[in-house]
């Protein structure tokens, strides 16, 4: 039974003592890294949302272009161009 009185007289110092002066401080220290950690998870969030956006926003438009330009058939050397004088009088296209 002397290993239980020894293990009460223990606890009865302790709790007089107090404890260590810098258990004090770990609550702060502890909370704060909790505070900094949130903030990076938010910060990392918030990049990768942005990321998505900007992938959804450039696949959309993408996608919503209007079609290409064709350019029209090259003429025949010989052939007068449709907007001389001659054609333009006769109607011919």
């Amino acid at each position: 039974m002397s290993g239980i009185d020894g293990i009460d007289d223990i606890l009865e110092r302790l709790r007089d003592d107090g404890g260590d002066a810098r258990l004090a401080a770990m609550d702060g220290a502890v909370l704060a890294g909790l505070a900094a950690h949130r903030a990076r998870r938010a910060a990392r969030r918030g990049l990768a949302l942005s990321g998505v956006a900007a992938l959804g926003i450039g696949l959309a438009s993408s996608l919503a272009l209007p079609p290409r330009a064709s350019a029209e058939p090259v003429p025949l050397l010989m052939a007068a161009p449709s907007t001389a004088p001659s054609n333009l009088l006769l109607g011919v296209r």
